[in-house]
């Protein structure tokens, strides 16, 4: 399920991005959250190591 407020966050989980997403299309699927600000979350994506700021409702948790 895909996230509905920053709460649903922490610094360090691993992330999917929604498919909806310039990103996800361009093949950065994953991330590691590093910053969590009032609005966005922000993620490093593993495919190219770039970081942008997502809103919680493009983001999905991962359980490994």
């Amino acid at each position: 399920m895909y996230g509905d407020s920053v709460k649903d966050f922490r610094v360090g989980q691993r992330v999917q991005l929604h498919p909806v997403t310039t990103a996800w299309m361009s093949g950065d699927r994953y991330g590691e959250v590093v910053k969590i600000t009032r609005l966005y979350v922000h993620v490093r994506r593993d495919y190219s190591g770039r970081t942008g700021g997502f809103a919680p409702c493009y983001l999905k948790a991962v359980t490994e």
